[in-house]
C-alpha cells in the first residue's frame, strides 16, 4: 500500500482524469481490496465483481476523497467494504434466506490476495476505452457530411444503432450531488435487479431518501425508499435494458415511505446516468 501522502497525490491527478495515476493506484491497492472482497462475499466469482464495481466508484468519486478529507487508506476500503457488503445483501435477499447480513468488523479486511487480471483489463476497457453512443453518432454525421451518399448509408446505420439491443448487460450509476449524497447503484440484465447502496450522506431525521428512475424526455418514476441501511434492490425485470441506458438515477428527501404525490418533494439531493460497464 501506498504512504498517505502517495495515495493523496493520485487520487488528485485521478479527480482531473490522469490514467497513469489509477493504474498506479489499482497496482499498490488491488489486492488488499480484492482480499476485503473475497472476505466479506466469501465467493470468488462475486469477489471480482465487487471489485470491479468498487474501482469503478473510486474513479468517478476520486475527487470526493480529497474533498471530503478523509484518510485516503480509510476511504478506499470503506468504499470497497459498502459495495462489496452491498452486493453480499442483494445475495441473500434474492436467494430468499432469512439469516440477516453480517457487518464486517471495521478493522478486518482479509489478507491481500493478488486479483485475477482480467479485473484490470475489464477496468480499463470500461473506463477508458468506451466511446459513448452519442460520440459515436456524432462521428458518423461527420463522416456524413463527406457526400450524399455516403449520408444516406450513414444515417441508415445511426438508425439501428440508436436503439442498441442489449441480450446481456451491466449498468452502473454513481449518483451524487451538492448535498453530501452519494449512491452507488448496478443493475445486471440477467437477474432484472437494480440494486443501490448508500455510500455517504443520511437523511433528515424522520425523512427518508427516496430512489427515482428518470428516463430520457419522461417524468421521474419512484423506485421506492432506501432502508435505515441505505439499500434498495429493485425488480426491473420488466424494463429493456437499452431502455434504462442512459437513464438517470435521482434521490429525494420525503416523507417516511416516500412521496404521496408520486412526484419528488422538491429538487434531488443527487442524480447519476446509467452508463454500460463493458
Amino acid at each position: 500500500m501506498m504512504t498517505k501522502a502517495e495515495l493523496e497525490g493520485v487520487l488528485t491527478r485521478m479527480a482531473l482524469g490522469e490514467r497513469e495515476a489509477f493504474d498506479q493506484l489499482y497496482e499498490a491497492t488491488s489486492a488488499t481490496l480484492f482480499g476485503l472482497c473475497l472476505h466479506i462475499l466469501e465467493d470468488r466469482a462475486a469477489a471480482e465483481e465487487a471489485l470491479l464495481e468498487a474501482y469503478t466508484v473510486i474513479w468517478r468519486l476520486a475527487d470526493r476523497a480529497r474533498a471530503d478529507g478523509a484518510d485516503p487508506a480509510t476511504w478506499l476500503t470503506t468504499t470497497t467494504r459498502s459495495v462489496a457488503t452491498e452486493r453480499r445483501a442483494a445475495r441473500i435477499a434474492t436467494s430468499g434466506r432469512k439469516d440477516a447480513v453480517p457487518t464486517p468488523d471495521a478493522a478486518s479486511t482479509g489478507p491481500d490476495i493478488p486479483a485475477p487480471p482480467q479485473i484490470k483489463s475489464r477496468l480499463d476497457k470500461a473506463l477508458f476505452n468506451h466511446r459513448s453512443i452519442g460520440e459515436t453518432l456524432l462521428r458518423w454525421a461527420v463522416g456524413a457530411l463527406l457526400g450524399a451518399a455516403a449520408a444516406a448509408s450513414v444515417a441508415f446505420v445511426a438508425l439501428n444503432y440508436a436503439i442498441p439491443v442489449i441480450n446481456q448487460a451491466v449498468l452502473t450509476a454513481v449518483v451524487e450531488g451538492q448535498a453530501g449524497v452519494t449512491l452507488s447503484a448496478r443493475y445486471e440484465s440477467f437477474s432484472g435487479e437494480l440494486t443501490v447502496a448508500r455510500i455517504a450522506g443520511a437523511p433528515e431525521p424522520g425523512r427518508s431518501h427516496e430512489l427515482w428512475l428518470i428516463p430520457p424526455g419522461a417524468a421521474p418514476v419512484s423506485l421506492g425508499v432506501l432502508d435505515a441501511q441505505g439499500r434498495a434492490v429493485v425488480d426491473l425485470s420488466s424494463a429493456a435494458p437499452e431502455a434504462l441506458l442512459g437513464a438517470v438515477l435521482g434521490v429525494s428527501s420525503a416523507p417516511q415511505g416516500g412521496s404521496a404525490t408520486g412526484a419528488p418533494s422538491g429538487a434531488f439531493l443527487a442524480t447519476g446516468a446509467l452508463t454500460l460497464l463493458q
